[in-house]
């Protein structure tokens, strides 16, 4: 990836790369001199082009694609800044909002690279909050005429919005440990609300805690959305992957006496093999340690730590002080 060579377009540095480099078709080995062979390349270009520069390679690997990047740019003193930000295409979203949900660009070194990671995290998450699931950011335009006074770039970023969309339910695949009347009540939506992000994250988040009060610890779920745009409603498929179902293996009560451990003991519910409720464990902690810990019969750090263990699967757990 060239980061931020605004004085030449992708397909010029290739060219005169490609000079240097007859082979080179944009790909780079992950290891060896290349890199540093190929930034010393770059900056002769820009030194014949009268910028006296420094290039530096980093490698970049996409957590969300799992692709591998080597992104080259311009750093130091040559490095350009950015001058002024225009976002195009934009009402249901103003560009103030849009700015001021992600770091600051202005006054910041420009890098193409995190203007599109703003585009597809910070920015498009905010569409999604207002339940614009089509939004689309482009990638950034960079042009040398910036505003009088600004030694940098001027950079505009084009915006395709669409419209919003309002929730219209749930299709629930995958799942065994709930009903899907259960999971809808736990999710918590109501058909023609905003079919917002952060609203959907909250309700899985109670789905989750739904799975892992019937032992499944491990639970995920993907939610692709079916728009209608015609009627603007979104339906979701949410694959819920539970995973293994967890049972109650070992229950420990240590650094305390010996007849408050037995009689914890026997205040704890779940027996071996049980399966294994993760919501069971809060109301003990809050039912049967909290009052020891207002007494002072056991320390204030006096919590659980649980050990999950797939291959078996159970989960072992041990109550003891821990560090404050």
């Amino acid at each position: 990836v060239f980061d931020n060579f605004v004085w030449l377009s992708d397909a010029e540095i290739q060219a005169a790369v490609s000079q240097r480099l007859p082979h080179f078709a944009g790909l780079a080995p992950v290891a060896g001199n290349f890199p540093r062979f190929l930034t010393g390349i770059l900056e002769d270009i820009l030194n014949q082009k009268k910028i006296k520069a420094r290039v530096e390679a980093r490698p970049f690997l996409d957590l969300a694609t799992h692709r591998q990047s080597l992104i080259v740019g311009v750093v130091g003193a040559a490095a350009p800044r950015v001058c002024a930000v225009a976002l195009s295409g934009t009402s249901g979203v103003s560009s103030s909002d849009l700015l001021a949900a992600g770091e600051p660009l202005v006054g910041s070194i420009y890098s193409k690279t995190f203007v599109a990671s703003m585009g597809q995290g910070s920015w498009t998450q905010l569409y999604r909050r207002r339940g614009y699931w089509r939004a689309a950011v482009g990638e950034p335009q960079v042009s040398l005429n910036a505003p009088a006074g600004c030694s940098g770039v001027s950079i505009s970023v084009p915006v395709t919005e669409g419209h919003g969309y309002s929730w219209a339910g749930a299709r629930w695949h995958g799942h065994r440990a709930a009903t899907d009347a259960e999971l809808d009540k736990a999710l918590g939506m109501r058909n023609g609300q905003v079919a917002a992000i952060d609203r959907i994250d909250s309700g899985l988040i109670d789905v989750e805690r739904l799975s892992h009060s019937r032992g499944y610890l491990l639970e995920r779920a993907s939610y692709p959305p079916a728009l209608d745009d015609a009627a603007r409603q979104a339906v979701f498929d949410v694959t819920v992957n539970e995973d293994v179902q967890f049972h109650v293996g070992t229950v420990t009560f240590d650094g305390v006496p010996a007849a408050l451990a037995m009689d914890l003991a026997k205040k704890w519910r779940l027996k071996a093999g049980d399966v294994f409720d993760e919501s069971a464990l809060d109301r003990f902690r809050s039912d049967a340690v909290a009052p020891l810990v207002a007494r002072g019969e056991v320390p204030k750090t006096y919590r659980p730590s649980f050990q999950a263990v797939r291959e078996s699967p159970v989960v072992n757990i041990r109550f003891a002080p821990g560090t404050p």
